[in-house]
């Protein structure tokens, strides 16, 4: 195991579950080796249940529930919106979690503050996030960046590309460059990196950008760590 995150400790102190290289793992604290349980990407610290016989964990967007025995996985849940910090109630019987909803910023209130911005002498702005094209007013926006004498740059992780995004890109007067974020070729280094097993979906979207047509130049954004210096 070359890394280790988010371990959490068992109700009756003899065991820590934790996550790492693709998969989450037990471990006794006699020094035994870790066992796998199953192969995930949790958001957070899988949470025990309150007889240590199963640990709750989200990863894309789902509620799953992993027994500790088998390392059976059971969906519990799945959601529009990504789920967070999942953990059993006292008794076990409930499973309580937070969910993200959309906290874009509404368009009038984003036009309010552009206005201000372009009133005040600012020039270029950047439109990134988040993953912007998940905006599904995205064409509405760069009309506006447009009527109000804005350059931009826009910022995207290429997972989520949409024909009214691109269309939207293509008209856009203002658009100075797009960049997109892409931090490794191999798909579980990427999985590992970005929290989620998306690496088809970016070069996908990669490929979409590329054949777009777009009035701009295209570049690629790599942050470079110890875990991806070898690419």
């Amino acid at each position: 195991i070359n890394s280790v995150q988010n371990f959490e400790t068992s109700p009756d102190g003899d065991q820590l579950a934790f996550y790492g290289d693709g998969s989450i793992y037990v471990a006794g604290l006699d020094g035994a080796l870790p066992r796998k349980l199953c192969s995930a990407s949790p958001y957070a610290a899988p949470s025990w249940a309150p007889d240590g016989q199963s640990l709750v964990f989200s990863e894309d967007r789902a509620l799953r529930v992993v027994d500790v025995s088998t390392g059976e996985v059971r969906r519990i849940t799945t959601g529009e919106h990504p789920i967070h910090t999942p953990d059993f109630s006292p008794d076990g019987g409930t499973i309580l979690f937070t969910m993200q909803h959309n906290d874009a910023l509404p368009l009038p209130e984003l036009e309010r503050a552009l206005v201000a911005l372009r009133g005040a002498g600012v020039r270029i702005v950047e439109v990134s996030g988040g993953e912007p094209f998940l905006r599904q007013d995205l064409p509405e926006l760069l009309a506006l960046l447009d009527r109000l004498g804005f350059l931009f740059t826009f910022n995207t992780n290429g997972t989520a590309t949409t024909d009214a995004g691109l269309a939207a890109l293509r008209r856009a007067n203002g658009l100075l460059q797009v960049a997109m974020s892409l931090d490794s070729l191999d798909r579980e280094r990427y999985r590992y990196l970005r929290g989620r097993d998306q690496l088809p979906l970016a070069l996908a979207g990669l490929d979409r950008l590329r054949s777009a047509r777009l009035p701009a130049t295209l570049k690629l954004n790599f942050a470079m760590s110890r875990h991806n210096e070898s690419e």
